[in-house]
């Protein structure tokens, strides 16, 4: 039986590097084209990648029929534009995040895909972690009280980057975004309103004008209360901590290691990999396995991008409101 491939452009060089060797280590998968408008970026991956083409522009990418599946590296304001292209021209979508910027751009992509066969995938990484993955089995079947989780970027140069050039930056849709989309996946629930509050201290507020920290609270049903924060300018090693307290139990993750705690109070050190970034091509890999065989799951799909994002532009609206805010999901 001859076997399917599917061949993939990228877009964006930077982090995109990773998804050029995650597509072009899958046995289905071929990288065709790639992109990027620094041109100084083309010598040095010709060096690397000799028989793949570095495309004269995006729309090379997009209108070249072999191509089926686009992954979208590039910058944040780029990325609702360069998915209606892909969903004008038929390509796949694995896009890092936020795919969009406010609800009428994710309303509209919600809709699009709708009308058609092709799959969408995001860079919620957070979820192929070996840890998490330990943690997310562990809680499964317990009530949990109370839930914390830190996003510590540790890495504020960014900031003065790209990042403070878009006036449309976000620290919630480009930080806190990853552990919104880990607490969804580890409790499988959806909160029901956010409320959100942030700062600048401790930034250099002429090159950066945004917040560089928030904590967001998200308020579900049953009145659990999940507390989220992203703090980009911190002094600390780009870290997710987490503390998830249920009735019998506590498991805490910081530099410190990652444990549980029992009733009886005996304490047990969970031995799974962090930040175990071997494991994210898997991300993709998955991806790929799904357009090959329905039947196989994507890691992350429409439904929890869709809910990601959807949770995240609530919390920005709160920010800017300064007041709790009900969550209107994507159906």
């Amino acid at each position: 039986m001859k076997k399917k491939i599917f061949k993939a452009g990228v877009i964006g060089l930077g982090v995109g590097m990773h998804h050029v060797k995650a597509l072009k280590n899958h046995p289905n998968c071929i990288v065709k084209k790639v992109y990027d408008f620094n041109k100084s970026k083309k010598l040095n991956f010709k060096k690397n990648f000799p028989n793949i083409e570095f495309a004269k522009n995006e729309n090379e990418i997009f209108q070249d029929k072999e191509i089926n599946i686009v992954s979208l590296a590039s910058y944040d304001n780029f990325h609702y534009d360069q998915i209606l292209k892909c969903i004008k021209n038929k390509k796949n979508i694995i896009v890092e995040k936020p795919i969009c910027l406010n609800q009428k751009q994710l309303s509209s992509i919600n809709n699009l895909l709708k009308k058609t066969n092709l799959k969408i995938t995001s860079n919620m990484v957070l979820r192929t972690t070996g840890l998490f993955r330990e943690i997310k089995k562990k809680i499964s079947n317990k009530k949990i009280i109370s839930v914390e989780a830190d996003y510590l970027w540790g890495r504020s140069f960014k900031l003065y980057q790209w990042r403070s050039k878009l006036k449309e930056y976000s620290i919630i849709h480009g930080c806190a975004i990853h552990v919104i989309d880990l607490i969804l996946w580890l409790l499988n629930k959806k909160p029901i309103s956010v409320y959100t509050k942030g700062n600048n201290i401790g930034i250099n507020t002429k090159k950066f004008k945004k917040h560089s920290y928030v904590i967001i609270l998200l308020k579900y049903n049953n009145n659990l209360i999940v507390k989220i924060t992203a703090n980009a300018s911190s002094m600390y090693p780009h870290f997710h901590e987490l503390k998830i307290f249920s009735k019998n139990s506590t498991i805490t993750h910081n530099l410190q290691g990652s444990y549980e705690i029992k009733g009886n109070k005996k304490i047990k050190k969970l031995s799974s990999k962090y930040p175990d970034k071997k494991n994210r091509l898997n991300l993709i890999h998955s991806f790929v396995d799904n357009l090959k065989n329905r039947y196989t799951k994507s890691i992350v799909d429409k439904k929890d991008i869709m809910n990601s994002m959807s949770i995240s532009l609530a919390a920005e609206k709160s920010l800017k409101m300064g007041k709790e805010i009900k969550i209107k999901y994507e159906n």
